[in-house]
């Protein structure tokens, strides 16, 4: 009986420290702050979970001392919790190693789990291992390359061609202005050129034809989708088509007729965008150029191009070079 009573006695000693004992040191959060406009508050530790509300740059908050895929959990002032970017938020100064275990940190994932991915990274002081990030980047350059699908109808209609002057390439560069994450200012400038050799069938000439335009735009890109290493986003911008010439040179003495004018311009694409490293993505676009002249009258005439001319005068032409374009590049964040 005695026996019994004892053991009733330590079952229940037992039971009252573990009722008693101070909560698990897992549960102690550190001070920190957000520190981008706008910082997206999630459910859960990722991207695909919903956005509960965003949080001003400056916002106190308290947070895990180790993120999960790359994400903090933090508590608001208001007692809201969600998960935040590491890319968003400073996390104050790990506590002394030296002090008691009761202040060893908060969701301390395990080193032993190999499908942890921050599994042995000791977290840094002002997050400078995760700060280096492509979100930091305030500038963003970017060259490229691509082909632009469009007609001269007007001009292919006018002329009497064996061969039509379509489709040409264009190069050129970008440079964005980042205001938040999701919005930059674009800046872009292009050159797309086409060139073709053709006979005329009513008077068995043989001209080179020459079609080009500098466009220069300004616009808005917004982020519409974000991951680890892929992004996509969507760009509107106008601007004008500089020096937007048609030209013919007449191959058996080199003369050449030109018609020049400034004309408006614009473009609408998507971009899509594999992040090569934090610095750097390549990119693939898609999208649709504006680009029309009005009517143009020869700003140089040569001899032998009576092509343009009806009646011994020469007529007004319109050069159309609208159409989808397709783009791929490479760029750099600074």
């Amino acid at each position: 009986m005695i026996r019994l009573c004892r053991s009733i006695a330590i079952a229940f000693t037992a039971a009252l420290v573990l009722i008693v004992a101070p909560a698990s040191p897992a549960h102690a959060a550190r001070p920190a702050r957000i520190d981008v406009e706008g910082a997206e508050l999630f459910e859960g530790p990722g991207r695909g979970y919903p956005v509960t509300e965003k949080l001003s740059r400056g916002t106190q908050v308290s947070a895990s001392t180790y993120p999960t895929e790359g994400f903090y959990k933090v508590r608001t002032g208001s007692g809201v919790i969600g998960w935040v970017s590491v890319d968003s938020i400073v996390v104050d100064d790990l506590p002394d190693p030296t002090e008691p275990a009761a202040q060893q940190p908060l969701n301390t994932p395990s080193t032993a789990d190999p499908s942890n991915p921050w599994r042995g990274k000791a977290p840094v002081a002002n997050q400078n291992e995760f700060r280096n990030h492509r979100y930091d980047k305030f500038l963003r350059l970017r060259a490229l390359i691509g082909l632009d699908f469009f007609s001269a109808s007007d001009v292919n209609n006018y002329l009497s061609f064996s061969s039509g002057l379509k489709n040409g390439v264009s190069f050129g560069g970008e440079l964005d202005f980042r205001f938040t994450r999701d919005l930059a200012m674009v800046i872009r400038v292009e050159r797309i050129a086409k060139s073709i050799v053709g006979r005329d069938s009513a008077t068995g000439n043989s001209y080179q034809l020459d079609a080009s335009a500098i466009p220069v735009m300004v616009g808005m890109e917004v982020t519409l989708s974000d991951e680890s290493n892929f992004s996509s986003f969507f760009g509107a911008m106008a601007g004008l088509g500089i020096n937007t010439t048609l030209s013919s040179t007449y191959i058996s003495n080199l003369s050449t007729t030109s018609f020049v004018s400034q004309n408006f311009t614009g473009l609408g694409r998507f971009l899509f965008a594999y992040h090569v490293s934090k610095v750097t993505h390549v990119f693939a676009e898609v999208g649709y150029r504006i680009l029309r002249s009005p009517s143009m009258v020869p700003t140089s005439e040569g001899t032998g191009n009576e092509i343009w001319k009806r009646g011994g005068v020469y007529q007004p032409q319109i050069l159309d070079m609208s159409g989808a374009y397709l783009g791929l590049g490479v760029a750099v964040h600074f």
